[in-house]
């Protein structure tokens, strides 16, 4: 598992922020852009919202085009 605020911290290199709002009910919604340029959106339960299982990790890496290797990468 890793932090939700160190993946939040992360993602915002690749121009991908936290959207608390879009999320119905207790789910949380990260918004960015994938490799295309296309607007994605990528939708994580508020249990996630502290530790992130790596099941979500790969989901985003997944959606956004980012390779799960630079993500987690301490540079």
């Amino acid at each position: 598992m890793h932090s939700f605020n160190s993946i939040k911290r992360r993602l915002k290199k690749y121009s991908i922020h936290w959207n608390p709002t879009r999320g119905k009910g207790s789910h949380g919604v990260f918004v960015g852009p994938d490799k295309q340029g296309i607007r994605r959106l990528y939708t994580i339960p508020a249990s996630q919202q502290k530790e992130i299982d790596k099941v979500y990790i790969r989901g985003i890496c997944r959606r956004f085009g980012i390779d799960e290797k630079d993500l987690l990468s301490d540079k």
